[in-house]
Order: C-alpha cells, then sequence, then structure tokens
C-alpha cells in the first residue's frame, strides 16, 4: 500500500468522473472532485489552485485545505471536493447538515464539504416578462417571546428592456398572516426566491390536448401568472332544444386579470368557476327555443344579457379580480 501510494503521489490512478466531470486523473490539468477518495499510509499530495482537499487522519481529525498547497498525509483518508459554480443568472441552493438553507446568487463558486453540506444545487434564475407576475410568500421568523421578528426585503434586479443598465427595487408586501406573508413580484425581472421563500403554484382548468374545446381539471399548472387578456376555447355538448335536438355549441371566452390579489383571496380556478357558469346559461338558453327558434336566435349568444348566471359569477369575479367578456 505505501509502495503504490509513493508511485502515485501526485495524482493517483486514473477514477471514474464525478457528475461534476472532475474525479482523478493522471492529467495534472485536470481539477479532482469527489471521485478521488484514497486512503494513504504514507504519501504527499498537490493540492492544485482551484481545488480543495478533505482529510481524516487515523484519529478521526478533519482537515480542509484549498490549494496551492503541497500537503505530507500519513494514516488518512484523502478526497477532493465537487465545485459548484453559478452565472448571473442562476443561484446556489445549499442545504447544510444542521437543517438550515442558503441560496447564493451568482455569480458564485462553493465547494461542497461533506462536514458541513447535505447538497448543492445550480438552478436557474425565474426570469419574468413585462406581463408576468408571480406571487411569492415568505416564512415570518419570530423571537423567543412570540414578537414577528422583521425580515430583510429581497433585492431583485429590475431588467429594464429600454435602459442602458439594471435597476434594483424592493418588492412591497401585500398582505401577511401570523406566520406567512404574500406579496407579488411583477415583471421585468431576475428573481432569486430567498431559502424561506416559495412560490404560488396555480393549478386550473385548461383546454384538452386532445380536444381543444374540452376543458380538463388540472389543465393549466404554472408559477408565472399573465396579467395581459387572454381567451380560451370551450365546447358545451349534448345540449338539447325544445323539439329534442341534440346540439354542441362552441364558445370563445375572453378574459384578463385585474386584480391578483382579489382573485387570490376568492378563487383557486378561475377558468373552472366562469365555464361552469357559462355551461349552464347556455344549457338554460337552448332549451328555451326549439332548433328553427334557436337558429335564429344564435347571436343572441354573444350578448352578456342572456348569462344571467355568468353575470352573477362576473359579480363574484369582479370582486374576485377578473373581468370576462
Amino acid at each position: 500500500m505505501c509502495i503504490r501510494d509513493s508511485i502515485n503521489a501526485e495524482y493517483g490512478e486514473p477514477q471514474h468522473s464525478s457528475n461534476m466531470g472532475c474525479g482523478g486523473s493522471k492529467n495534472p490539468s485536470t481539477f479532482r472532485g469527489s471521485g478521488y477518495h484514497k486512503n494513504v499510509c504514507c504519501s504527499r499530495r498537490t493540492v492544485k489552485q482551484g481545488e480543495c482537499c478533505a482529510v481524516w487522519d487515523g484519529d478521526g481529525d478533519y482537515t480542509l485545505t484549498e490549494g496551492p498547497a503541497r500537503l505530507c498525509i500519513t494514516n488518512s483518508t484523502v478526497t477532493f471536493l465537487d465545485r459548484f459554480v453559478a452565472d448571473q443568472g442562476e443561484y446556489l441552493k445549499i442545504r447544510y447538515r444542521d437543517g438550515r438553507k442558503e441560496h447564493l446568487r451568482g455569480p458564485c463558486a462553493q465547494f461542497e464539504d461533506p462536514m458541513e453540506h447535505t447538497s448543492i444545487e445550480v438552478l436557474p434564475a425565474i426570469s419574468l416578462d413585462a406581463f408576468e407576475t408571480v406571487v411569492v410568500y415568505r416564512e415570518i421568523g419570530r423571537s423567543n417571546d412570540g414578537a414577528k421578528v422583521p425580515t430583510q426585503p429581497l433585492l431583485i434586479d429590475q431588467v429594464i428592456v429600454d435602459g442602458p443598465k439594471s435597476q434594483r427595487a424592493t418588492p412591497v408586501t401585500i398582505a401577511a398572516s401570523e406566520s406567512v406573508e404574500k406579496r407579488l413580484v411583477r415583471g421585468p425581472t431576475v428573481f432569486i426566491p430567498a431559502a424561506n421563500e416559495w412560490l404560488h403554484e396555480f393549478c386550473w382548468h385548461g383546454n384538452d390536448p386532445v380536444d381543444k374545446g374540452r376543458l380538463i381539471k388540472g389543465g393549466l399548472n404554472f408559477t408565472k401568472l399573465k396579467t395581459v387578456p387572454a381567451q380560451l376555447y370551450y365546447n358545451v355538448s349534448d345540449v338539447r332544444t325544445q323539439d329534442d335536438a341534440m346540439l354542441r355549441i362552441k364558445l370563445m371566452i375572453f378574459y384578463h386579470i385585474e386584480s391578483i390579489q382579489r382573485m387570490l383571496d376568492s378563487t383557486s380556478d378561475p377558468i373552472g368557476d366562469f365555464s361552469n357558469a357559462v355551461c349552464a346559461d347556455v344549457i338554460r338558453f337552448v332549451s328555451e327555443h326549439s332548433f328553427e327558434s334557436f337558429l335564429q336566435q344564435t347571436n343572441a349568444l354573444n350578448e352578456l344579457d342572456n348569462y344571467q348566471v355568468q353575470i352573477m359569477t362576473e359579480l363574484i369575479m369582479t370582486r374576485a379580480g377578473h373581468d370576462t367578456s
């Protein structure tokens, strides 16, 4: 063992690369990572600049050395650490062995220390256009006596499309409960959540990929809420007239969001709410006419006055921040 380690004193035998692509190698220009792991009897190791080496001696003591350095090692276990790098559009999500979490905004780099870190991930930042908004929840800390501890606002890069450079702005808290506060982050911006923050996930009715005129529960799942006017196709099937004619009514519904805050307080699925109301109104309208009479009154379906259930729903949606047509 000693002779073998003496021969491979500098860079060791070839190892399979880790997920980071920095395993051990005889090539001195290659950075070693967690794929390099050896039990050393008596030898020396060169830790190049850009590398970090962890050594456990025979007594179990732990030493961390960041290059450039030259180490004399006896009766120890040697491994190298993986290095994670995040650029300007990314951040590092670090989990500590004591349960803490930390988000580091790029550009930055961090070695994954097995004594401190459970895992390190490189995650992309959230890019928002001018018509997009995300709903962010933040856990509010408390002191030992139960008093609310003020939280420092997270600075966000406001990306100005026509401007010469970026600006920084502080988001505004919209509402708060005893333990969690809610705020809106509007685009254009590049947003990175803090370690104690998470995004609201919307789950709405959406068009069936197979049948575009059919709405299915959970068809829309997203975190970026678009505030521009939108439309959807909706077919009301198996509608009977007075003379028992079976019809299928094809509709196009236009809508836009006026107040995100009121919408969140009033409904979890606005598409499902007003599609159900429209379906009830169409069935009622058709059932009051014969087939020939319905053909003559088709244009009446474009008038909101014929949507009594929808009008009541629209009053609720107006409070909820929606406008439908």
